[in-house]
């Protein structure tokens, strides 16, 4: 497969992925210590690669066994004379029970007085009610650790698992069963969009920007190929001068927009129409303050850890989902690396401008007097020239195509509530009369009060403003600032995950050093394990 065929794949591969908002919930691959066979004697390594401030750091060299067995939901399987508290693990948006998997195992090896339970309510989820029930509904099923009370459990959940989480919370205490029948008394969010996603207020914008990244980075790759198909033919001339080229030309870049949006807004919204559940309407950033518990306070201790990407944002996070760093959540804090996306987009970027200054050569190129002198380099003039307007064109797109890769991360950031314009006011025009001339004139001052000087009558003063386009910080999906809007957080239990996307949040190094401030106490004691 040529470099240009592999680009265009790439091309569509990118877009595809960019309709990927299902809050990086993934189905890892199934864990060899979950299987019954393995229960006793099953070993696994902990990665870890400069981790964010941990507190204690565990090396790639150590190998952790399993105490005593484990089952699906649970790394280890001790009674419950050695557990002193029940951690509930809450996936999120189109997760399973296997998405905390990771941070669930480093927990029952490393902190044998806690047993980690998993509840699933993954399916047809069509509301808060339905995910929430089915969390009661597991978290009352789990048996042999009635002796631990409620107050000696408590919630660890990521990204809509901390709504649903708020909802159970708020459940018990206003419309279900009296405060016995509790299975919980806390709870920590973990890049949970808390005061709603803006991600979600109009999926449409996402689907119009797939089908302008494919259109963007696909029409210099789609002309280009017809120019080098059409080239290499031994009557290129003649299919230069009958206008067979542009006409295939063409034809081509009419098509490849009715491909791009069929692709984009029909084959698209059908994959992920099981992502999109009705649930996902009732806390877009538009409808979530509807929510009887948006605003709730909940009685019991809480926390958030917010996650904070570096830039570019967008292209970092679409990294989790490609390579090592998203074979497997089984492998506690496996995600390492998030610059392969960043990579391929910084060369992209480089190949479009390369590629656009190259075709913009060959259209401003012109053929020197002796070179129509001899038949052969004549034919070659008049094929170059006769191209003069392909090159040109597809020069055109790539430079349209590296402009759109320069953008492109601010537009997600757009998508996803991100950005905030901030106007200032610089100066002032004034429009005025000159006194003598009559004549009218604009000039700029600093105070409007100074229109009227320097001989100048009748004058209007207009401000003249700047308006700056300000990143908000965001872990690549939500907001910092929706990720803190927990009613009622202690401000000292809200903590950033520092170099953490919104994939990241629950299965990396900046992971490991969130539970370990967790179990260490740092967001309070009623989460603190004993060692």
């Amino acid at each position: 497969m040529n470099t240009i065929s592999k680009n265009l794949l790439s091309v569509f591969g990118l877009s595809f992925i960019c309709l990927n908002i299902n809050f990086s919930q993934g189905v890892p691959n199934s864990d060899p210590c979950d299987e019954p066979i393995n229960q006793i004697e099953c070993t696994f390594h902990i990665v870890n690669e400069e981790p964010i401030n941990p507190l204690d750091p565990i090396g790639d060299d150590d190998v952790f066994e399993m105490p005593n067995g484990g089952n699906n939901n649970n790394g280890g399987g001790s009674t419950s004379a050695d557990r002193t508290k029940i951690i509930y693990f809450v996936h999120g948006l189109a997760g399973t029970s296997q998405s905390w998997h990771g941070a669930a195992k480093f927990t029952d090896i490393e902190w044998p007085t806690a047993k980690t339970y998993r509840p699933d309510y993954s399916g047809n989820v069509q509301s808060f009610w339905d995910a929430g029930s089915k969390v009661i509904d597991e978290t009352n099923s789990i048996s042999g650790f009635e002796d631990i009370e409620p107050e000696e459990r408590y919630i660890i959940s990521h990204s809509q698992g901390g709504l649903v989480s708020r909802y159970v919370d708020n459940y018990f205490d206003s419309e279900g069963p009296n405060s016995d029948e509790r299975t919980f008394n806390g709870f920590i969010t973990v890049g949970t969009p808390n005061a709603g996603a803006a991600i979600l207020n109009d999926t449409d914008e996402i689907y119009a920007l797939a089908d302008e990244t494919i259109q963007k980075l696909g029409l210099p790759l789609v002309l280009e190929n017809v120019e080098n198909i059409t080239s290499g033919l031994a009557f290129a001339p003649v299919l230069e001068l009958l206008g067979v080229d542009n006409a295939l030309s063409n034809a081509a870049a009419n098509l490849l927009p009715e491909v791009s949006s069929f692709v984009s807004f029909n084959v698209l919204p059908q994959f992920f129409q099981n992502f999109l559940t009705p649930i996902t309407e009732q806390y877009n950033e538009t409808n979530f303050s509807s929510n009887d518990f948006a605003n709730y306070t909940s009685t019991f201790p809480t926390a958030a850890f917010f996650g904070i990407e570096t830039d570019p944002q967008f292209f970092r996070y679409l990294s989790t989902f490609k390579g090592e760093a998203s074979a497997s959540f089984s492998t506690p804090f496996s995600m390492t690396d998030d610059s392969e996306v960043v990579k391929w987009v910084d060369d992209t970027t480089d190949e479009y401008y390369a590629n656009y200054l190259i075709y913009k050569d060959l259209e401003d190129w012109g053929c020197p007097f002796w070179a129509w002198l001899t038949p052969t380099t004549a034919i070659q003039c008049l094929i170059i020239e006769l191209n003069q307007s392909d090159f040109g064109d597809i020069a055109d797109a790539y430079l349209d195509g590296y402009s759109f890769l320069n953008t492109l991360n601010k537009r997600w950031m757009t998508i996803i509530g991100a950005t905030e314009a901030i106007v200032g006011t610089t100066s002032y025009i004034c429009e005025c009369e000159d006194i003598m001339s009559g004549q009218g004139g604009y000039f700029e001052v600093n105070d409007p009060s100074e229109c009227n000087s320097n001989g100048f009558m009748y004058c209007e003063s207009y401000p003249f403003t700047d308006v700056t386009i300000e990143i908000l910080p965001n872990d690549g999906v939500v907001t910092k600032k929706s990720q803190i809007a927990l009613p009622g957080v202690n401000p000292e239990f809200v903590l950033e995950m520092t170099g953490a996307n919104h994939a990241e949040e629950r299965n990396s190094p900046m992971t490991q050093a969130m539970l370990d401030k967790i179990y260490n106490g740092e967001v309070g004691d009623s989460f603190k394990l004993d060692n």
